[in-house]
């Protein structure tokens, strides 16, 4: 047991030296983004135009000694800040004009970051992801791979243009987020900075920069809801400002840019100072653009908040172990304690729990059922969805209804192939090469609409299995006490949800099974062809005396001529049928993979289990064997656990002190216990209320704390995101609508930190009390039972013994 303490530890101070710092950074076209990542390098190694230039994700690794390595995994492309731009710009336009296939993998830029110059980060990584807006070239396929991101960014910067604001284009600000799927969104929503950028393009009628942060501040609580936004986490810049001031002041400038600068500086009038007067400037344009300021909120943030959760990761497993140290210590002080005869009857005690433990697991066994069943037919009806739409795109490209306007990919898509699809051929191969063009565009086009779609439905599915680990976890707590009910210490179990991950088929075997029914699409037919010459007709032949008289008339002769023309109809016939055989088949495998995922997360219960019982198990057969040896080995053994006992109290309550320091100094009273509960059960809650102040408990229940006219949303967040527990009341009356809007933000707390919730009857919610289904399997608190000690109950369940 101290060796796995040790080698916790030791993990974690790994994990620490390694970790990567990451701040993911995206925006809508012309939001001058890829001028904001070049101002924090100082170069301008990434392209930035009024075009979309961001088609793949680029990680921008800070690299104190290199300068600009531009690679895909170990290959590198460019070195230098302008060779990097002029490749990812090269690439950039041949896949616009292509409207080539997205490409999901990443690519890897190796540069300083000046804001991080003097920093000593050591083995730490520190990175910048540039990730495609929704309305750069082809990112319907990049949509969940950018979600994957978002969701494991450490902070994510909102670029927004501020000349856009409080214009008719306004509403397109923010709509990457609205399309965000909500979970993820509110999981991002604590992470998220927006930036404004180009306020130095403000006259005397625009927002200085502190309206410009209470406007945004108060138009994203406007359109996103769920998100609550402080104005300082709202910072206007100028990012043309400061890439042109440290591009001056770090390198050798193009002469473009020094005449920039010295517009941007000095104005119309001196565009003729030097280096040496435009370098003495830069400092004070760095200054006016507050990009420096920007920096130290993200660095200082990040280091914060990333830096807290590895603490809070890190005590979290050491309580736990010192839990179970003490647990396995206090058993073995019993034990010592007890004679031969006792500890075999608590060894039969054990064993016979085991046994019921086995019949407990049913209801594991139920649940993963239901979830593989439900989860199997939803991914049924998804790919049924997808089937369709693809149907309709391809109804569209081969046979087009007049006047329908076409998505704006499907739309430059259909206009090449309907060039193809018109005219005939002579020739055989010549058809056969147009068709090939027909095919392969489609291919390209269906193929890109797949990997949206599937990594969408992976984000989906992993929503889904982080709900079923929610249930799970919710059934193993009372399990875990019947295996050791004596010590009364309840499991922690960790389900961490596996990602689901289709079968992707590669675009090589998509293109193969493609070709071998391509003949068929091309349809032959013969005529008969005329073709006229003139030949000479004698009409009287040459004599000794006269001359031979002849006309000149047309003769028509025949020959066969094979022409080719393309069929749209058995085209659109052909991928009606391969549509519906890809469906099958990805549903068949889909079906495999939710089947393979939910037994591998009842074998986790399974084992961490047995695991948990086959500890106290080894104590007691190792005492039994020693209980026959002298009484005063016993007693020194005896003693030497107790002192080790008091040596873990010990640690455990600096673990406490710990935990309390990690706070933030502004963070509102830690509550023991959230009330969710129907405004027609006020009174009995608050008498229960009441009840559970008595016993010590810090309850947090709206109409103590929140007052009239106050946005409740912002408080709830806050309170479940720190609170320790959280009681649903469930009375006659089914849950409300707010109620119900708790409860689902309760389970996401439940599922990211393991924060119970528990039901609780009250008396009057009836015979068949309607609970919902992630309560349904819970142990619940039943106040109709009067002889159970419901409160005393509710109190251990709060407290967590």
């Amino acid at each position: 047991m101290l060796k796995g303490l040790t080698d916790k530890h030791e993990e974690t101070l790994l994990g620490w030296g390694e970790q990567r710092f990451q701040v993911a950074v995206l925006a809508l076209v012309k939001s001058g983004k890829s001028t904001l990542i070049n101002a924090w390098l100082g170069d301008e190694y990434l392209p930035a135009a009024n075009t979309p230039e961001t088609t793949r994700i680029v990680r921008v690794r800070h690299a104190l000694r290199e300068q600009g390595v531009l690679r895909e995994e170990e290959r590198v492309l460019a070195r230098g800040a302008a060779a990097a731009n002029a490749y990812l710009r090269e690439r950039n336009k041949e896949g616009r004009e292509a409207n080539a296939l997205p490409v999901s993998d990443e690519l890897v830029l190796e540069a300083p970051l000046l804001a991080l110059k003097d920093s000593e980060l050591g083995a730490q990584r520190f990175e910048l992801l540039d990730t495609p807006g929704p309305n750069e070239a082809g990112t319907p396929a990049l949509q969940g791979k950018v979600e994957q991101v978002l969701d494991t960014a450490d902070i994510i910067v909102y670029v927004l243009d501020y000349t856009k604001l409080k214009t008719a284009e306004e509403q397109t600000l923010l709509e990457l987020l609205k399309d965000m799927r909500p979970e993820l969104l509110r999981r991002c929503s604590e992470r998220l900075f927006f930036v404004v950028n180009k306020v130095d393009q403000k006259n005397r009628n625009g927002l200085t920069p502190e309206e410009t942060a209470e406007y945004v501040s108060q138009l994203v609580g406007k359109v996103l809801p769920g998100v609550a936004l402080t104005p300082e986490r709202v910072i206007p810049v100028a990012a043309e400002f400061a890439l042109l001031a440290r591009m001056v002041a770090e390198h050798e400038p193009t002469e473009k840019a020094l005449d920039d600068f010295r517009k941007r500086a000095f104005g119309v009038f001196e565009d003729d100072a030097s280096l040496e007067a435009c370098r003495s400037m830069a400092p004070k344009l760095l200054e006016k653009s507050r990009v420096t300021r920007l920096e130290d909120e993200v660095l200082s943030f990040v280091y914060q908040h990333r830096g807290r959760l590895l603490l809070e990761g890190f005590l979290e497993k050491l309580s736990r172990s010192l839990t179970m140290l003490d647990n396995h210590l206090q058993t073995t002080r019993g034990a010592l304690k007890k004679g031969h005869e006792e500890l075999l009857r608590r060894k039969r005690e054990l064993e016979k729990d085991l046994e019921q433990l086995q019949e407990g697991l049913q209801g594991v066994e139920d649940t993963t059922k239901g979830f593989q069943s439900q989860t199997e037919e939803w991914v049924r009806a998804q790919f049924g969805r997808f089937r369709d739409q693809a149907r309709e795109q391809i109804q569209d490209t081969l046979t087009p209804e007049a006047g329908r306007r076409l998505p704006e990919r499907l739309a430059r898509m259909v206009g090449g192939v309907r060039a193809l699809l018109t005219g005939t051929d002579t020739s055989h191969e010549a058809a056969q090469q147009r068709i090939r063009r027909v095919d392969e565009t489609l291919q390209r086009f269906l193929y890109g609409e797949f990997v949206a779609f599937r990594m969408k439905l992976e984000g989906e599915a992993h929503e889904r299995q982080r709900e079923l680990a929610a249930k799970l976890q919710a059934l193993i707590s009372p399990l875990a006490r019947r295996i050791e009910k004596e010590v009364g210490k309840a499991l922690d179990v960790s389900l961490k949800p596996v990602p689901v991950r289709l079968e992707e088929v590669s675009l090589a075997e998509f293109q193969q099974d493609m070709q071998a029914e391509l003949h068929r699409l091309v349809r032959s037919s013969t005529q008969q062809v005329p073709h006229t010459t003139q030949e000479k007709q004698v009409l009287q032949k040459e004599g000794w005396c006269q001359k031979e008289k002849f006309v000149w008339v047309d003769v028509t002769t025949y020959t066969v001529q094979t022409s080719h023309t393309i069929s749209g109809q058995e085209l659109l016939r052909l991928w009606d049928h391969r549509l519906t055989e890809l469906t099958q088949t990805s549903v068949q495998a889909a079906r495999g993979l939710v089947a393979q995922m939910t037994r591998g997360m009842t074998r986790q219960v399974r084992k961490e289990l047995k695991d948990y019982a086959d500890g106290y198990m080894q104590i007691l057969e190792r005492e039994l064997a020693e209980s026959e040896s002298g009484s005063s080995e016993r007693e020194a053994r005896l003693r030497k656990v107790e002192a080790l006992v008091g040596e873990v109290e010990a640690l455990t309550s600096d673990l406490d002190d710990c935990e309390r320091q990690l706070l933030p100094a502004n963070a509102s009273e830690a509550h023991d216990v959230f009330i969710c509960y129907g405004q027609s059960d006020r009174s009995a809650v608050r008498r229960i209320v009441d009840a559970l102040k008595g016993h010590g408990i810090k309850p947090f229940v709206d109409f103590e704390h929140i007052l009239p006219g106050d946005s409740w949303i912002p408080v709830l967040e806050q309170q479940l995101k720190t609170v320790r527990s959280v009681a649903v009341f469930i009375g006659k009356r089914k849950l409300g609508p707010w109620q119900e809007k708790e409860r689902q933000m309760a389970i996401q707390e439940s599922i990211g930190r393991k924060c119970p919730v528990i039901p609780v009857l009250l008396e009057d919610c009836g015979d068949a009390p309607d609970l919902p289904p992630f309560l349904d399997c819970t142990q619940r608190v039943d106040f109709r039972q009067k002889d159970s000690e419901p409160l005393q109950q509710l109190i251990r369940g709060i407290r967590g013994r």
